[in-house]
C-alpha cells in the first residue's frame, strides 16, 4: 500500500495497522476494521518534518482483544502511552502511562500467559517499566522491597508465570541473576553477569550543572580509585551514544573500563537527549551537532572549575552520535581536548543522510536538519581534518547497520592524506554495539595503547 512505512500485527497475527506518510507531508496511522472489512486512517496529521512536527504518535503493539491498539504520543510536551478502540470510527485516546519528567521510552511488555499487554519499559523508571496490570505491578514491588539497593529488571516468565528471571544491576553491581517462583515466593541467584568485577567497579553519581544558555543538564560522574578532592585527574568527556539515547546511571562498562585507567569519567545527557520531552527535541531538531561544540566546553568548563579534572589531560570519546561529538571535538580549535576516542562515529552527515537505515534513530535525527549541501558539509567532521590537531583513535564495525562502516574509512583516508595522528581499528563482521566479545577486547586493548601513549604519558 503506497506511502506505508510500518505494518503492525494483531495478536492473533494479522496485519492490523501501519504508519502512512506521503509525499513527506502527511502523516497518519493506518488501522483495519475487522467488521467493516476495511482499512481507514486516524490520527492524520500534515508534517514538514520540522521542529514542530518531530514528536508524531507512534503504534506500539496491540492488546490481546484485537481492536485496542496501543499508541505513544504527545501528553504535555512528553510521550505518554495512549489505547485505542480502532473499532470506532473516531477512537479516542485513554491515557494509560505519562512521566511528568521524562518521555516513555520503552516497548510493550505482554503476558506470556494471557499474551495481553501488560506495561511498557521505561528506563527512568525503578525497575525499568511501569505495569498496569496489578499481577505484575505487586510482584515488581515485592522485588524491589527485598532488593532495595538495585534496579530490578523482571526479565522473563515461564509460560505459566509461575517462574520468573530477575536481572538486578546498580552502579556498583555489574549484574546478578535470580530466579523467583510466584507460588512459593522464592527468589535465588542462578549467576552473575561479570563475576570478576564484583566488589571492583568505582560506581558513579548523578550530578547538574548549568549550560551556557541557562539550561540545567544531568550528567553522571565516575572517579577514578585514590582520586581525592581538589587533586585534579585526568579526565575523559563521554556524551550520551546518541542524541535520542540517554545516560541512566547503572552499571557502564566503557566508564568502569577508563576509571580504572586513573581516569575521572564524566558523562552528559545533553540536553537534546531523549526522554527530556518535545521541548528539547524541538531544539534539537535543524541543529544536528551545530550546538555540540558548545554543549561539550560547557561540560570541560564545569570540570575545570570544580578542580576535578586536568585541563591539559582532558580527553573526549563517544560511539554512534556520541562518536561524533568526540570528532566534532577534535576538530574544534579551542584545543580542550588531549585526544579523542570514536566508535562507530559519524563523520560525513551528507553520506549518512544516503545511506541511513530507514529503523534507526539517525534517519529520524537527519530528516530534522536543514538539509542543505552547506549545512550538512559544515556540521561534518570529515570536512574539518585540517583543524584536527590531536590523535584520534577511531574504530568501526565492518558489518554496522546504523552507522555505515565508510564514516570512519572515509574520515582515515582524510586523516592519513593530512598526516594526522590517527590509529584506525576495524572489526570484521562485528556490529554497532561492540556486541562480540573478541570484537570488545580487540577495541579496549586498542584503547589501552592510545591512552597510555597520549593521554597518560
Amino acid at each position: 500500500m503506497k506511502g506505508v512505512r510500518d505494518w503492525i500485527v494483531d495478536q492473533q497475527d494479522r496485519v492490523r495497522a501501519g504508519v502512512k506518510i506521503l509525499s513527506g507531508r502527511y502523516f497518519s496511522i493506518l488501522v483495519y476494521d475487522l467488521e467493516k472489512n476495511k482499512w481507514s486512517q486516524i490520527l492524520e496529521k500534515k508534517i514538514d518534518y520540522d521542529a514542530e512536527d518531530v514528536n508524531l504518535p507512534v503504534p506500539m503493539g496491540f492488546a490481546k482483544d484485537p481492536d485496542i491498539l496501543y499508541i505513544r504520543a504527545d501528553y504535555n510536551g512528553r510521550d505518554a502511552i495512549f489505547r485505542a478502540d480502532i473499532s470506532k470510527s473516531e477512537p479516542e485516546l485513554e491515557l494509560m502511562v505519562k512521566d511528568d519528567k521524562y518521555d516513555i521510552d520503552g516497548s510493550l511488555i505482554y503476558s506470556p500467559k494471557t499474551k495481553d499487554a501488560v506495561g511498557v519499559n521505561h528506563s527512568e523508571a525503578e525497575g525499568g517499566s511501569v505495569y498496569w496490570d496489578e499481577k505484575y505491578r505487586t510482584l515488581q514491588a515485592a522485588i524491589d522491597q527485598a532488593l532495595p539497593d538495585t534496579t530490578n529488571y523482571l526479565a522473563d516468565f515461564s509460560r505459566d508465570e509461575n517462574i520468573y528471571l530477575v536481572y538486578s544491576v546498580s552502579d556498583r553491581i555489574p549484574g546478578v541473576y535470580y530466579l523467583g517462583d510466584f507460588k512459593n515466593k522464592t527468589m535465588n541467584i542462578i549467576g552473575h553477569a561479570y563475576p570478576q568485577l564484583e566488589g571492583r567497579l568505582q560506581g558513579n553519581k548523578k550530578i547538574t550543572y548549568i549550560s551556557r544558555d541557562g539550561e540545567t543538564v544531568e550528567a553522571y560522574l565516575t572517579m577514578p580509585p585514590g582520586c581525592k578532592p581538589g587533586i585534579p585527574s585526568p579526565a575523559v568527556i563521554i556524551p550520551n551514544c546518541q542524541s535520542i539515547m540517554r545516560d541512566h546511571g547503572n552499571f557502564d562498562y566503557l566508564a568502569e573500563y577508563f576509571a580504572s585507567k586513573g581516569i575521572l569519567v564524566f558523562q552528559p545527557n545533553f540536553k537534546d537527549s531523549p526522554g527530556d520531552g518535545e521541548k528539547f527535541v524541538k531544539e534539537a531538531a535543524n541543529d544536528f551537532g551545530a550546538s555540540l561544540k558548545d554543549d561539550l566546553a560547557d561540560a570541560h568548563k564545569w570540570l575545570v572549575e570544580q578542580k576535578l579534572a586536568d585541563p591539559g589531560r582532558i580527553a573526549v570519546a563517544g560511539t554512534g552520535y556520541g562518536g561524533y561529538a568526540a570528532l566534532s571535538g577534535a576538530s574544534d580549535p579551542s584545543g580542550l581536548y588531549r585526544c579523542a576516542v570514536s566508535f562507530a562515529g559519524i563523520s560525513d552527515l551528507s553520506l549518512l543522510l544516503k545511506s541511513s537505515n530507514p529503523d534507526t534513530g539517525y534517519t529520524r535525527l537527519l530528516k530534522n536538519i536543514q538539509t542543505d549541501k552547506q549545512t550538512l558539509e559544515s556540521l561534518s567532521p570529515v570536512n574539518h581534518v585540517d583543524k584536527i590537531n590531536i590523535p584520534i583513535l577511531l574504530g568501526h564495525s565492518d558489518d554496522d547497520m546504523k552507522v555505515p562502516v565508510e564514516q570512519s574509512q572515509k574520515l582515515a583516508k582524510e586523516l592519513k592524506k593530512k598526516k594526522k595522528v590517527f590509529t584506525y581499528i576495524e572489526l570484521e563482521n562485528g556490529d554497532h554495539d561492540l556486541s562480540i566479545q573478541r570484537h570488545r577486547h580487540r577495541f579496549f586493548n586498542a584503547m589501552d595503547e592510545f591512552l597510555d601513549k597520549y593521554m597518560l604519558n
